[in-house]
């Protein structure tokens, strides 16, 4: 079983240790640590603008060797994806303001417009893997699509025949 030292001891063997590094690296002061280390966080986030996410986002698909219909698909979906939102007032500028109720007025501007439920469920899914991919790189702290599901179709059942037309048919059947 490993000896406890005393936090006295161990405090001082620390900045020993420290003071060795530093004099080896020619004395970086904390002042120069701390802007490095806010350089290298703020590297990732540079990228707040929708259009700027998006490019990055096809870049990033045609790097993992995506098909050119899928990334046509997402170049198509993402762009009136982004136009429809300046429409509703989501604040594109800066994707990390866009939260889950823009989404939800996104999806009430679409039915609005009669955009069928197939076309608002696949920007729904184009949107949702490009915020993911926006999530991934820290582009925003928050999936906007996040709890969002799509909506359901409704399938009407067919008009179905009554009493005389099935005796009518049954009657075609049997002179043939």
């Amino acid at each position: 079983m490993p000896r406890k030292i005393p936090s006295n001891i161990t405090r001082s063997l620390l900045a020993k240790e420290v003071t060795t590094i530093a004099t080896r690296r020619k004395a970086i002061s904390k002042i120069e640590v701390k802007q490095s280390l806010q350089s290298l966080s703020t590297r990732t986030k540079t990228i707040s603008n929708f259009k700027q996410a998006y490019v990055e986002f096809l870049k990033n698909c045609r790097i993992k060797g995506l098909s050119p219909h899928t990334i046509t698909f997402y170049d198509k979906e993402l762009l009136q994806t982004m136009r429809s939102l300046a429409e509703i007032e989501a604040p594109i500028n800066d994707i990390r303001k866009i939260n889950t109720t823009h989404i939800e007025k996104f999806i009430e501007h679409q039915q609005s417009l009669g955009r069928a439920i197939n076309t608002i469920n696949t920007r729904l899914r184009a949107g949702l893997t490009f915020f993911a991919f926006c999530l991934r790189k820290k582009y925003v702290s928050k999936n906007p699509y996040e709890g969002i599901q799509q909506l359901k179709k409704r399938h009407e059942v067919g008009a179905t025949f009554n009493k005389r037309q099935l005796v009518f048919l049954f009657l075609l059947e049997l002179n043939f």
